[in-house]
């Protein structure tokens, strides 16, 4: 691991003694489930308008910096990334290679190297919606407000990230600096912000916060769509649902 050298955007040397009075961010920015939600106690045969967990999926989308702007975040402990190999075709969007090491499915038949299978992976972060949009600084008299979103990488991205605390810490114990790449014409770079990360000041509302998506169900389905071989060998070839069932037929000779 990196070590971390000379962190001119690391605020903390006065916060750590501080009590911070935690702040809410705005209801469309955040989830604020209730006990029974996070806990998974809610009745699904009884439900009224508005509950969360049927509209939660509404904003929740992979967080992306504006050109000239920058993203402070922090993974949300505890929750491993979700991971799969990807093909992007156009017109039908991001769907899962179906292909294993026994040989090659029909997504890998028809892709070529712009539509081969990618890694892709999605976490879930704690995004600061106070810092700075320039900087990614919070300033320490600045309690934070937290927003929970997800956020998706390239295998670029994993390889970069998993490198950048130092031996005695990990992703969990960081905050995060996310911006575009300015090497490349499109891609993001990302840097250590912090040794501590600033959520820990509203721990409790943070945790509280991501209860509602630590199932991981909706970070899955960020990931691409789930096809099988019939749906994915339909919309790759145009034929109907009934002539891809029946010419998967020849593989049970």
């Amino acid at each position: 691991m990196n070590k971390f050298v000379d962190l001119e955007d690391d605020e903390l040397s006065d916060v750590a003694t501080k009590t911070l009075k935690p702040q809410a961010s705005a209801p469309s920015a955040t989830r604020a489930g209730t006990g029974a939600e996070v806990a998974g106690h809610d009745s699904d045969a009884d439900v009224e308008f508005g509950t969360e967990k049927y509209m939660k999926s509404n904003d929740f989308l992979p967080i992306k910096p504006e050109k000239g702007q920058v993203i402070r975040f922090a993974f949300v402990p505890g929750m491993k990334l979700k991971h799969a190999k990807v093909h992007f075709f156009d017109g039908i969007g991001s769907v899962r290679c179906l292909s294993d090491d026994g040989g090659k499915a029909i997504c890998c038949e028809k892709a070529d190297k712009a539509t081969a299978a990618k890694d892709k992976f999605i976490g879930l972060v704690f995004v600061y919606t106070t810092a700075d949009k320039a900087t990614g600084k919070l300033g320490p008299d600045v309690a934070p407000e937290i927003a929970v979103k997800p956020i998706r990488l390239s295998r670029a991205n994993y390889s970069e990230i998993s490198q950048l605390p130092d031996e005695d810490s990990n992703v969990y114990g960081i905050d995060i600096k996310m911006r575009h790449d300015e090497s490349r014409a499109f891609g993001y770079k990302f840097t250590p912000l912090s040794r501590a990360p600033r959520w820990k000041q509203v721990e409790k509302q943070a945790l509280v916060l991501a209860g509602p998506y630590t199932d991981g169900v909706l970070l899955d389905k960020l990931l691409g769509k789930k096809l099988t071989k019939v749906e994915l060998t339909q919309k790759l070839s145009g034929k109907s649902a009934v002539e891809a069932d029946l010419s998967d037929m020849d593989d049970l000779d």
